[in-house]
């Protein structure tokens, strides 16, 4: 299988349920792609191109790391390099990682991280997240996630929980009880590489459902695909998946209906300059997706500037 240029596969109509079908987030190869980039990154890329995640071989089999191996030593890196995605998964990575532990150092003491499937954060900043004693809780759909358990045991994070979520179907309700999520702590949300495998309203109602019940000044990290792009890329069972406009207003409004002041757009661009500016050489990046940053709207009428209360401030 040739990695560096394979997409998730396109679905077949079936009966099959959402998360089964090929093209889901349940699909093994949609489960692990990322992870595998970033293995590659992180293994053959020199600074400041290589990926800091280190962990995530641990979160691979074997074969599965022999493929990327056997790939990189027949292609050759470049044929990477020249795939935007691939440059783009880095400023993901680097963008994310700057949330998440300007999160930590501002407080927060809860993480939720949906979609976990191959996310190291918990391990990677393991020492730090103990002394802080900052309650980590990962969720994926639960084949996933209980893939996930098994290979994290050599990871040896202690202040980890893991629940299975499947936005398609779980009950926000029940998901909360079974995961130990507490509405009292200000709260991070990872949501990296989810959102163009499910479907909106469901998306929508999640979202929301956060949203509502999280502490005020609790924070969301979240990625979009930008409507019109690729707009068959995740189908499920034919149905066209979770699209953004490119309009900052838009954007602003679909996050304000449910209760978040968006304080931070980061297109390819933004992540670049702010992450890679140092850099001379020239690379493809992607361009169909967006970061945004959002915080838990304070109640009226102590609410405060958002940005003041804010973990990251994406301002400068």
């Amino acid at each position: 299988m040739d990695i560096a240029t394979t997409r998730p596969r396109e679905p077949k109509t079936s009966r099959t349920s959402p998360t089964t079908s090929p093209g889901s987030r349940c699909d093994p190869a949609n489960l692990t792609r990322a992870g595998v980039l970033r293995y590659v990154q992180n293994t053959y890329e020199r600074r400041p191109w290589r990926n800091p995640d280190a962990q995530v071989r641990h979160l691979l089999d074997a074969a599965t790391r022999r493929a990327a191996d056997r790939d990189v030593a027949r292609h050759g890196i470049g044929r990477f390099r020249r795939k935007g995605f691939y440059n783009y998964l880095l400023l993901r990575t680097l963008c994310y990682d700057d949330v998440f532990k300007r999160s930590v150092s501002d407080n927060i003491r809860q993480v939720v991280i949906i979609g976990a499937g191959t996310d190291t954060r918990a391990y990677r900043f393991g020492n730090v997240l103990r002394q802080k004693r900052v309650r980590i809780i990962e969720c994926d759909v639960p084949a996933a996630i209980r893939t996930k358990q098994r290979g994290a045991r050599i990871l040896g994070a202690r202040n980890v929980r893991y629940a299975g979520l499947d936005i398609h179907c779980t009950r926000p309700s029940m998901w909360a009880a079974r995961s130990g999520f507490s509405r009292s702590i200000k709260t991070l949300f990872l949501i990296e590489g989810v959102t163009p495998y499910v479907r909106e309203r469901s998306f929508r109602r999640w979202l929301g459902f956060l949203a509502r019940t999280a502490r005020a000044g609790s924070l969301f990290a979240c990625d979009y695909k930008i409507q019109g792009t690729d707009d068959d890329f995740g189908k499920v069972r034919g149905r066209r998946t979770m699209r953004m406009s490119r309009r900052p207003d838009w954007v602003h409004a679909f996050h304000i209906a449910l209760g978040l002041d968006v304080i931070a757009i980061l297109r390819s661009r933004e992540l670049k300059q702010r992450y890679l500016k140092s850099t001379a050489e020239r690379r493809p990046v992607f361009d169909e997706d967006f970061i945004v940053i959002a915080v838990k709207r304070w109640p009226a009428p102590r609410r405060p500037h958002p940005r003041r209360h804010c973990a990251v401030d994406f301002s400068t």
